[in-house]
């Protein structure tokens, strides 16, 4: 073999083992199921950043731990005939699951007095979560505080239900969409 033959040869090699490098590369790169189901499944927001939110509004915190089902974060406040908890939950510090706001109105107070503490939880700066889509959500929660089980996916993929099952109790849930 002459040395032009052989430069061909070691080219052709030397591509043929970048490329199986690359495909390599990819396979390992590209999230198994498991891991896209996880990843899809959760909002990428720091869970301690909701509790934080929580703590600054004045609400008693108090945090669960669990090595099965992670954490659970109980927040509790009672003004003059309101009760609101939130509860997070997260099976890691990274990321959280859902977030569950419940506002209990005694009979003297309207619905609307839900409104400050749902509209605060979307504030939140996560990937996809800009000053619009903040304002969106918030209009959103006003335009469907009354309306049961109303739901709408926003930037990010975060969805927001509201659930108005009764005149005295209101209730939000924060997730990733499915």
């Amino acid at each position: 073999m002459d040395n032009s033959t052989k430069r061909k040869t070691n080219k052709l090699a030397l591509i043929f083992c970048a490329i199986a490098v690359a495909i390599f590369a990819i396979v390992i790169c590209i999230p198994s199921d498991d891991d896209k189901s996880l990843a899809t499944n959760v909002i990428p927001v720091n869970p301690t950043e909701y509790s934080l939110i929580c703590e600054n509004m004045g609400f008693s915190v108090s945090d669960t731990f669990d090595e099965e089902n992670g954490h659970l974060w109980t927040c509790t406040r009672s003004n003059i005939g309101i009760n609101e908890t939130v509860t997070i939950l997260s099976k890691d510090m990274e990321s959280t699951e859902s977030v569950r706001i419940t506002v209990q109105l005694e009979s003297d107070k309207k619905p609307e007095a839900s409104l400050m503490v749902f509209k605060r939880m979307t504030t939140i700066p996560y990937e996809g979560n800009s000053d619009e889509n903040c304002q969106r959500m918030q209009q959103w929660i006003e335009d469907n505080l009354n309306n049961d089980k109303a739901s709408e996916i926003f930037d990010g993929g975060v969805q927001l239900t509201i659930y108005a099952p009764s005149d005295f109790i209101r209730m939000m849930d924060i997730s990733k969409a499915q």
